[in-house]
């Protein structure tokens, strides 16, 4: 075999493996035999060919076409299942989506399974039926169900808090709370009734006692410039009695401050005799200023001072060396006897 003949034989290998490859991919196995089925979508976005048919939850096969009729613009999509699988004639090709990224599948849906004639044949058109999004996760009937489940539940808690609350029978918290309310209720639709009783009665005074008030309204607004009148002289005389204490004030104040400088006059004089004596001591002037001055002087007062405290102490303790007619002698004797006694 030449060279070409191979290289041609390796080429088509290449293709035909190509070829299964890409259908494969899609969801169609050209080694293996299928059954086509169609249906028919008024929108099918989100579905490719490759978009996977299930059954229960089981890939059975995929989508192998899309063709858009422009007469009625519906789309007519082809679908490759398995051989060997039995599907009934009233089977619905319903398009769901199976998760909030826009991932979509056609689940094959019916009610009994068939069995002889009542099986579907490899060509039929099966009812293409479209789920929203909502629908698709929550189900046959979408939020419908679930608000009408919880409608039910919410139905069966209130009633048993009605029963609970309100009934007569009950004994708890939320029970007495309840009664007692309806009884503050009832106390306070007794009291509104008796309160409108009383207005009815009342009206009449109160009716008067607004005729009343008009009336007085009628005359102050009569006598309005008067009033206007009077409030203006008591704000001019209210005027006049702060000007005139002001006055008064400040003649006394102005009499203070003469006061005080002939005050500090005085004091100021007094000062300077003072400064003028302080002067003269430190030049020694005065008797004063020369016992201030003279060291020598103050050397001898300090002398004589010490010296008359010793003959104090002395005569204290000794006083018989100084009374009038002792001898020497005697006093001599009486200093022996003190210093024996010591």
């Amino acid at each position: 075999m030449s060279y070409e003949v191979r290289t041609g034989l390796l080429a088509l290998v290449a293709i035909a493996l190509s070829l299964w490859g890409i259908k494969y991919i899609q969801g169609t196995n050209l080694l293996s035999k299928s059954d086509t089925y169609y249906a028919f979508y008024d929108d099918v976005s989100g579905v490719t060919v490759g978009t996977p048919v299930q059954i229960s939850g089981v890939t059975v096969g995929s989508v192998s076409a899309r063709e858009l009729n422009t007469e009625d613009r519906r789309v007519k999509l082809t679908f490759n299942l398995e051989r060997n699988v039995p599907l009934p004639k009233d089977t619905r090709a319903v398009l769901v989506a199976k998760s909030f990224l826009g991932e979509m599948a056609i689940v094959f849906d019916y009610d009994t399974p068939c069995s002889g004639d009542n099986c579907a044949q490899s060509g039929d058109t099966f009812v293409g039926i479209s789920r929203g999004l909502v629908e698709s996760m929550l189900g046959e009937g979408g939020m419908t169900t679930y608000i009408d489940e919880l409608k039910s539940g919410l139905k069966q808690v209130v009633d048993s808090l009605n029963q609970d609350i309100l009934g007569e029978d009950s004994t708890g918290p939320l029970a007495e709370s309840a009664r007692d309310l309806q009884a503050t209720m009832s106390n306070l639709k007794d009291a509104t009734g008796r309160m409108n009783l009383l207005l009815q009665r009342s009206s009449p005074a109160l009716e008067r006692s607004l005729a009343n008030v008009a009336n007085l309204t009628s005359t102050l607004e009569g006598q309005k410039n008067n009033i206007a009148s009077i409030i203006s002289n008591a704000d001019s005389l209210s005027q006049q009695m702060v000007d005139a204490q002001l006055g008064q004030a400040v003649q006394d104040a102005k009499q203070t401050i003469v006061q005080l400088n002939e005050t500090l006059a005085v004091a100021q004089t007094a000062l300077g005799g003072v400064n003028e004596m302080i002067g003269n001591l430190k030049k020694g002037e005065g008797t004063l200023g020369l016992l201030l001055q003279d060291e020598g002087l103050y050397n001898n007062l300090n002398t004589m001072s010490y010296s008359l405290d010793s003959l104090l102490a002395d005569f204290q303790d000794k006083p018989y060396r100084y009374l009038p007619l002792k001898s020497r002698r005697k006093v001599k004797r009486f200093d022996k006897l003190d210093n024996a006694d010591q």
